[in-house]
């Protein structure tokens, strides 16, 4: 059991430090803000037709049986 103990001992510790790794890294270094620009083949523009709503039915009109 003394082992088990150690070994998860010596694995908190390692992930300890690459967790304080990780946030060093991601508070000291700031990104630099760039550009971007895509650009879009008129075949993906097109509008593709839509399917005709059908016409809502009003309240007060009984459902018919």
């Amino acid at each position: 059991m003394p082992t088990l103990l150690r070994f998860l001992t010596y694995i908190g510790i390692i992930v300890g430090i690459c967790y304080a790794v990780i946030l060093l890294l991601a508070y000291s270094i700031e990104p630099e803000p760039r550009r971007m620009s895509v650009s879009v083949s008129s075949s993906r523009l097109l509008l593709k037709p839509v399917a005709q709503a059908e016409p809502a039915v009003e309240a007060s009109t009984p459902a018919p049986r």
